[in-house]
């Protein structure tokens, strides 16, 4: 979210999954060196759902904009923002910017000036802290709006995984987690930064001091919801369609790259079916090869057919 010096949002915000920056990700991509830079220089490769893109993107559309631009923030820290005055970041979320170092836990200077070497953009980067600080308490405006006693304290909270790792319980070695909704996600706590062999890992830092490695997709749930809504089914009629297809789906396989893919990076895909015929193609095989394109096409799953 770009503010200017009195926290007005300059432009609406291009979210995650908006693939219309996967060009300005290549480029700085390139720039890095390819994977293997991006790997040296941020510990994990960018992608095109990293705020880097986005910035980029910004900058090279709205010059005007990008002008009064004073401070980048994250929705969650734009809403810490709102709520107490207080312009911080915190390492957990500032993992996936493609602007951060994960393993020393500091802004990257060598990325921020691909974007920007005049200086702005890296004056406009908040500070970081750690998800437990308290940063400020509501601010009165705030308190009034939500109700709230003048002395509520906020903290700086984390990204959705990092949070979701700490409900879970990942908080340890030993334990993974799992999340599947609009796109999905597979992560584990590390004490250290991990060094992962392969750059479809995202060793990004965890919101309890540690690191969070993950791997995400993003055609989970968003993908089930598009053949539901095309079916015309409420989720019941939906998982009455499933029990009547068996594992296999006839045959029936579906690529559910409905947003482009994150993971393999894949940003331009499309979704697809495939081996389809006159016998197969039912409602019900329709409903099943979508739920079964989640795990099949997925990294997470080394031996399936994908």
């Amino acid at each position: 979210m770009p503010l200017d010096a009195d926290g007005n949002v300059l432009h609406s915000v291009k979210l995650w999954c908006d693939t219309e920056t996967a060009e300005e990700n290549e480029r700085l991509l390139q720039q890095l060196g390819g994977a293997n830079g991006s790997l040296e220089t941020l510990g994990l490769r960018i992608a095109t759902g990293y705020t880097a893109s986005k910035i980029l993107w910004f900058k090279t559309h709205h010059p005007a904009l990008w002008a009064k631009l004073h401070t980048v923030l994250l929705p969650h820290d734009y809403l810490n923002f709102w709520l107490t005055g207080e312009r911080v970041a915190e390492y957990g979320d500032a993992s996936g910017t493609g602007l951060f170092d994960v393993r020393t836990r500091r802004w990257s200077k060598t990325a921020v000036d691909l974007i920007d070497d005049s200086g702005r953009l890296w004056q406009a980067l908040p500070p970081l802290k750690s998800a437990e600080c308290c940063i400020g308490t509501v601010r009165p405006a705030a308190a009034e709006k939500l109700g709230l006693g003048p002395a509520v304290r906020v903290s700086t909270g984390g990204g959705d995984n990092m949070m979701a790792a700490i409900g879970s319980g990942n908080i340890e070695a030993g334990t993974l987690t799992l999340s599947l909704g609009t796109s999905g996600t597979l992560f584990g706590w590390s004490a250290a930064p991990v060094a992962a062999e392969s750059d479809m890992i995202a060793g990004f830092c965890s919101s309890t001091n540690g690191w969070l490695p993950l791997i995400c997709t993003m055609n989970v749930t968003s993908a089930t919801t598009a053949v539901q809504t095309l079916l015309d089914e409420d989720l019941a009629g939906f998982n009455a369609l499933l029990a009547q297809a068996a594992p296999g789906a006839g045959g029936v396989e579906m690529l559910p790259f409905f947003n482009g893919e994150r993971v393999p990076p894949l940003p331009h895909a499309r979704a697809s079916l495939h081996n389809l015929d006159s016998d197969n193609f039912t409602r019900a095989n329709l409903c099943l090869a979508v739920v079964e394109s989640a795990p099949c096409w997925s990294p997470c799953t080394g031996g399936c057919a994908g």
